[in-house]
């Protein structure tokens, strides 16, 4: 019986530990809702550092697909690379 009434205090701080874990469970979440925002808050934050290498990938895009959709297969026969490249992938050719 001694044992069990020694055992109270535990129990009772246990209690208060976690209270105050709760607390300090808010306490973070609460930092961590500052930390990480939404996409939206980020950007919008973030735009006038991160402008140029948008533009940069919105121009190179651009480029790339313009290029790449011009290409006919008579390009294809002409050019050397593409030439190795289809031996490469295709050895009876």
């Amino acid at each position: 019986m001694d044992l069990l009434l020694n055992l109270e205090p535990l129990f009772t701080a246990t209690k208060v530990n976690s209270k105050e874990s709760e607390e300090k469970k808010k306490k973070s979440e609460r930092k961590m809702k500052r930390w990480f925002d939404p996409w939206p808050v980020f950007f919008k934050r973030e735009f006038n550092r991160t402008w140029p290498f948008l533009v940069g990938f919105a121009v190179t895009g651009t480029i790339i697909t313009k290029f790449s959709l011009g290409l006919t297969e008579e390009d294809e026969k002409n050019s050397p690379f593409a030439q190795k490249h289809k031996r490469l992938r295709n050895p009876d050719f």
